[in-house]
């Protein structure tokens, strides 16, 4: 049985992408971790190569559904941030 009251994946989603596009300059994947962890608890993290943890694979496809036109991921650098005029097309950015 389910809980009414538990969070679900869209509304992790919509947090990140809230935390992305109205925080600082960038949202680092850790302080990402950290608050859904904190936010809507573990089962919405799940451990990375290398031992790190990450955002689960749930939250991540809900997220690019809903911010593929507002954001990037800089893979270099392990962060999202809002995409900007001068982004390449598609999702990641080097910088």
């Amino acid at each position: 049985m389910t809980d009414p009251q538990a969070p679900t994946v869209l509304e992790v989603a919509e947090w990140l992408k809230r935390e992305v596009l109205e925080g600082e300059t960038y949202l680092s994947q850790g302080a990402a971790v950290a608050g859904i962890s904190q936010r809507f608890g573990a089962r919405f993290i799940h451990q990375i190569k290398g031992g790190g943890l990450g955002v689960s694979t749930r939250v991540l496809r809900e997220f690019v559904k809903i911010s593929k036109d507002s954001v990037v991921w800089s893979r270099k650098y392990r962060y999202w941030r809002p995409r900007q005029s001068d982004d390449p097309k598609g999702r990641q950015v080097e910088y």
